[in-house]
């Protein structure tokens, strides 16, 4: 194997490792950006029971559209 042939290959390595880690901080940002998501859908689940805008649904034998 010829020296310009090793070289081709370490670049090669390279380059898939740096695809690997790009795509790993992806999908380390998704994660995060779900996480933040989550957070902020659950404090406004909570401002809205403490602030008592939130009002119940009806059991499902009492409502209008259901089937039973």
């Amino acid at each position: 194997m010829s020296i310009r042939d090793q070289e081709q290959r370490a670049r090669e390595a390279l380059r898939r490792i740096d695809e690997a880690v790009l795509q790993g901080d992806r999908k380390a940002q998704e994660a995060a950006r779900r996480a933040q998501q989550a957070t902020l859908r659950a404090q406004e689940v909570v401002r809205r029971i403490e602030v008592g805008d939130v009002q119940p649904r009806e059991l499902p034998g009492k409502r209008e559209d259901s089937l039973v």
